[in-house]
């Protein structure tokens, strides 16, 4: 995908002058490739010529996602023992736009539920 294009593509190799019979179907299949991890949204319209006003209006919305790691993270822990890690995970696709990545952040646990704390 090229710098700066959008997340959506329309797979359709004519997009004016379709005829579709009465009780026939029409597949608008369209491509979603985004450069960031982002919600991304766009509009479907189909509409008919003789009549401007009957249109079919579909929004559309997509969120990329990263892709999962290339191997399991696997932690081992003896019964009732803790176990303290740090894992370093990859945020791929995080940029901010411009090639900016935000600062650091970091996520604890501040409360562990009842149920997992007698384990």
């Amino acid at each position: 995908q090229a710098p700066g294009s959008p997340a959506f593509a329309l797979l359709l190799r004519r997009t004016t002058g379709i005829l579709i019979e009465p009780a026939a179907k029409l597949q608008a299949s369209f491509t979603f490739s985004a450069e960031d991890m982002e919600e991304h949204d766009a509009t479907l319209i189909i509409s008919i010529d003789d009549d401007p006003s009957l249109m079919w209006i579909t929004p559309i919305m997509a969120l990329a996602e990263s892709r999962p790691a290339l191997k399991p993270y696997v932690l081992n822990v003896r019964a009732r023992q803790q176990l303290q890690t740090m894992l370093e995970l990859p945020l791929d696709g995080l940029e901010l736009g411009g090639g900016r990545i935000p600062g650091p952040f970091a996520i604890d646990i501040q409360e562990v539920p009842e149920e997992h704390a007698r384990l």
